[in-house]
């Protein structure tokens, strides 16, 4: 649905968003934190995102406490470790209406 926010934006701003298309199709081929396509070539399945290895579930509520008690010092310690190469792996998850919409923005430009 971005592509379609962004054009909706575009129109009313008057603002180009050729430059947010070009780096969003550069992070599905590879531009990413992962430095790989998101495009599995022996299924055809394009992945939909890059993930944490440890649920962010449950880190949200550890991090709510760190800023409850005014620790953000912290907090911040903690993100840097949670978002380090090496945190990070592909969603293997593809939801087809995801598709359908990315045609429907692109078919509008």
């Amino acid at each position: 649905m971005g592509p379609m926010a962004l054009n909706a934006v575009a129109e009313i701003t008057d603002r180009g968003i050729d430059d947010a298309l070009e780096r969003s199709v550069a992070w599905v081929f590879g531009e990413n934190e992962l430095g790989r396509s998101m495009i599995d070539t022996e299924s055809g399945i394009i992945w939909r995102s890059i993930r944490r290895r440890i649920a962010h579930g449950k880190l949200i509520h550890v991090f709510k406490l760190l800023s409850l008690l005014s620790l953000q010092r912290t907090a911040n310690h903690l993100a840097a470790m949670v978002n380090t190469p090496g945190q990070f792996d592909i969603d293997m998850e593809c939801r087809p209406y995801e598709l359908g919409w990315l045609l429907l923005a692109f078919a509008r430009r």
